[in-house]
């Protein structure tokens, strides 16, 4: 019988040669043990995605190719090299509730819906944008209207590459900044890609290690109705656009169940959920950590 719980299944052991070289490990739902093979090399050019919609009230992303993050660890050696854990699940399901779950343990977090915030305050940047699409897409303090951005630029394949043109090379600098950072930083043990659409724009290539979130429909229902306005007719459309759910689970290491009543915020300003669901959802980041880590 294995020591985790139904919803943490670990069903192959890490590679004995090195710290952060993996065997891939799979978390099931069901009691199944699945041999895994070598994935994710993390090799060649990836495309990053940016939410730029704030708290996704617009399903808009910053698209472009770039080389592979890796490429910023070229001259860490292997065996030195942090591992990158990538987060995956569905809409609502709290992929950044836990990343910042394994922020508590050490890990350093990318979060690129802040870091494409960040740009987006830059005034350069603002007085671009203001030049195309004028004061509709600002609010009264100057700043970006985010979910006006957004709508400016769904579906509009040319006017998000104009948007990209922009954005995109501030982005990709600050990103790289921080994998080098956290790679050189002692104290940080590990690097969670908290990234929208990580899977649908192939970043899970620069991951060692996916964690994905599960929380059932009705939970994600109810935590997208009140965080961002949208009914199940809404969150089922805008799901449409991503890979099914299933694929995540299946291409995952590992798998957190945050099926509580909200997204939770823990530790944060906004209380989120009860204190049985935030210690629950922290006992499981902190069994998959010293996994990832364990030597």
């Amino acid at each position: 019988m294995s020591r985790y719980p139904i919803f943490v299944r670990h069903l192959s052991m890490i590679h004995p040669v090195h710290r952060w070289q993996f065997q891939p490990a799979r978390f099931l739902l069901d009691r199944v043990a699945v041999p895994a093979g070598p994935r994710r090399p993390g090799v060649g050019r990836s495309i990053t995605a940016i939410h730029l919609a704030g708290g996704g009230d617009a399903k808009s992303l910053l698209c472009a190719a770039m080389p592979s993050r890796r490429t910023a660890d070229a001259d860490t050696p292997s065996h030195l090299r942090k591992p990158v854990i990538g987060i995956v699940g569905g809409i609502g399901a709290g992929k950044s509730t836990i990343a910042r779950l394994f922020g508590q343990l050490g890990c350093g977090i990318v979060d690129a819906d802040a870091l494409a915030g960040q740009a987006l305050r830059d005034p350069i940047i603002q007085r671009q944008l203001r030049q195309w699409w004028g004061d509709t897409i600002f609010q009264p303090d100057g700043q970006v209207n985010r979910k006006a951005l957004g709508a400016v630029v769904f579906d509009k394949p040319e006017e998000l590459a104009r948007l990209e043109s922009v954005v995109h090379p501030r982005v990709l600098a600050r990103r790289e900044e921080l994998h080098q950072k956290y790679q050189r930083d002692p104290a940080i043990l590990a690097i969670v890609e908290d990234t929208p659409l990580l899977m649908e724009k192939k970043l899970d290539g620069d991951c060692d290690v996916l964690v994905y979130v599960h929380a059932p429909l009705a939970a994600r229902q109810k935590r997208v109705l009140e965080k961002r306005g949208w009914d199940a007719q809404e969150l089922a459309r805008r799901e449409k656009r991503q890979l099914p759910l299933d694929t995540k689970a299946n291409a995952a290491d590992y798998m957190v169940d945050n099926g509580g009543d909200s997204e939770g915020d823990f530790g944060g300003e906004s209380g989120g959920e009860s204190g049985g669901e935030s210690a629950r959802c922290l006992e499981q980041v902190s069994r998959i950590f010293s996994q990832i880590i364990q030597e």
